[in-house]
């Protein structure tokens, strides 16, 4: 049987209470200056220190490129034998990849600056860049790491991270504020996407897996397999003013599968489709209003297209040998020649504007380079 919860007789009398002990009240407003103090030494340590690191990748001469001008614009080559990768141009600016190194040209004065630095050639996505932002993503060093978006503000000169990106797929596209990506950190991959001044986030989806993704002023979209690897790809379009959605079979499952160089005109999707069979390549305009598709160019051996406003262009080889860099106003125009090259094969071909660049390859050993040119 439990005990009784009082004494008996024998029980030992209870401690005399305590005398109370007055205890000053805690310095409140001394231990908030405090903490502030703190908070404020470890932010400016943190500003300092990034300041330091970004003026450091600076300081490297490894990434320096060469930058010539030229009858209509600039010839652009890496140095130390880095590998010229994606590249990506925004009104006056060209934003590219130089090895590890993810650098901005501007194209009015040929000045070039570092961006960032990945930890290997591979690590860093090709840039994507609007006339205000330049994003790119840099894989993580090691498997324990977390893969890095950065921003840069083109005006303001200052670069910064895009935090909650977690799960990347497909690195990120912007145009004006309004960056996109791919995400499969929560299942099944989806677009999602964020405005680069307010910091507001969006989401418009499943994506069915991307492996094209674009976006053009208020218009995004992607190009995604099917479950069967012999049918076309579908191509999904979004309006991001009212939500509105496509989806566009580009072509019947028993005329090939190949899609490559989405891009956006206006409101015309424009691609190369390859055809392996015929060995003859088509590059193809579909009008979202109109719901009709329309061949604007038809060779061997295209090089994907690239568009700005209502201008396409793209790249074929001539008749007299070398390749013809050419131009298309989907207004009703006929196929215009803005450059001639001789010598190396063009890998692909950027429009921002009234500027036209090419990527040309293989000309002579480690020269590959960046030509830009001014239409008139």
């Amino acid at each position: 049987m439990p005990g009784s919860l009082t004494g008996g007789a024998g029980a030992a009398a209870p401690d005399p209470p305590a005398p109370l002990t007055l205890i000053a009240p805690p310095e409140r407003h001394q231990s908030w200056v405090r903490a502030l103090l703190l908070s404020g030494i470890v932010l400016l340590a943190g500003a300092v220190l990034g300041a330091a690191g970004f003026g450091f990748e600076q300081s490297r001469a490894t990434w320096r490129p060469q930058v010539t001008a030229t009858s209509g614009g600039w010839r652009i080559s890496t140095s130390h034998g880095l590998r010229l990768g994606g590249s990506a141009l925004g009104g006056d600016h060209l934003a590219w990849e130089a090895g590890p190194f993810t650098l901005l040209t501007d194209l009015r004065s040929g000045r070039s600056r570092l961006l960032g630095a990945a930890a290997t050639a591979v690590s860093a996505s090709a840039p994507s860049i609007s006339d205000r932002f330049v994003v790119w993503l840099e894989a993580p060093a090691s498997s324990a790491g977390a893969a890095v978006v950065w921003v840069y503000d083109i005006a303001r000169g200052r670069r910064t991270r895009l935090d909650h990106v977690q799960g990347i797929s497909r690195s990120p596209v912007v145009s004006g504020a309004t960056a996109v990506w791919e995400t499969d950190a929560a299942g099944p991959p989806q677009i999602r996407g964020a405005d680069l001044v307010t910091g507001r986030r969006f989401s418009l989806g499943a994506s069915g897996g991307a492996a094209d993704l674009i976006i053009s002023g208020t218009l995004v979209a992607w190009a995604a397999g099917r479950l069967d690897p012999t049918a076309p790809p579908v191509i999904t379009v979004v309006d991001l003013t009212d939500g509105r959605r496509w989806s566009i079979a580009p072509y019947a499952a028993a005329q090939g599968n190949d899609l490559l160089g989405l891009a956006l005109a206006g409101r015309t999707l424009v691609w190369e489709r390859a055809s392996p069979a015929t060995q003859i390549d088509q590059i193809l305009a579909y009008d979202l209003d109109r719901a009709s598709v329309k061949t604007i160019a038809q060779a061997a051996d295209l090089v994907a297209p690239a568009a700005d406003g209502d201008l396409v262009v793209w790249a074929q080889p001539s008749a007299g040998g070398g390749t013809q860099v050419s131009g298309v106003r989907l207004g009703g125009s006929e196929p215009f020649p803005i450059a001639s090259v001789s010598g190396g094969g063009v890998r692909s071909v950027l429009i921002g504007g009234r500027t036209v660049a090419w990527h040309v390859a293989d000309a002579w050993l480690f020269d590959t380079y960046l030509q830009t040119a001014r239409l008139p």
